[in-house]
């Protein structure tokens, strides 16, 4: 009997032991690659792949923004450029906010109009949208679709684009 456990332990222990270490440094690479992300309540924050996306902008102060791919297709299909959606706020410094809000022609969104997306996060109070189609074909690439719409009352521009 004895004899049996040694022999089990020494067969099975070492093939469950690979397993959970595979296992174990699968789970915390996984974890560590979703990490290098900077997020506040939900939110990305980091700065990058906006710059990088719609150069034309520039420095802001600050942004919150979220993002996915638009296929969660889990069957197996030819490969293709995946297609993906951005929503987020920038908060404008007082001279680029300034600048736009005079070099172009806005038009009010209502009243009614509000962003996909809550503005809790901003941590203000009220809100003035407008959208400008001349200031969208200055600020965004060609491959994105989606608009641009910026707060007379904050100074802040809510996008909401995609690219296919």
């Amino acid at each position: 009997m004895i004899q049996f456990i040694r022999n089990f332990k020494i067969k099975y222990i070492i093939p469950i032991l690979i397993i959970f270490i595979i296992v174990f440094f699968y789970y915390f690479s996984k974890n560590e690659n979703n990490n290098n992300f900077n997020y506040e309540n939900g939110y990305r924050v980091d700065q990058e792949p906006i710059k990088s996306r719609f150069p034309e902008l520039g420095d802001f102060v600050s942004c919150y923004w979220k993002g996915d791919t638009n296929n969660k297709n889990s069957r197996s299909s030819i490969p293709a450029p995946t297609s993906y959606w951005m929503k987020g706020f920038i908060i404008l410094d007082i001279v680029k906010f300034n600048k736009y809000k005079n070099d172009y022609e806005w038009t009010d969104t209502g009243d009614n109009w509000k962003p996909s997306i809550d503005t809790k996060i901003l941590k203000m109070q009220s809100f003035n949208w407008y959208h400008c189609d001349e200031f969208d074909k200055f600020i965004k690439p060609e491959k994105f679709t989606g608009y641009f719409y910026l707060d007379f009352d904050n100074g802040v521009l809510y996008f909401d684009i995609e690219v296919i």
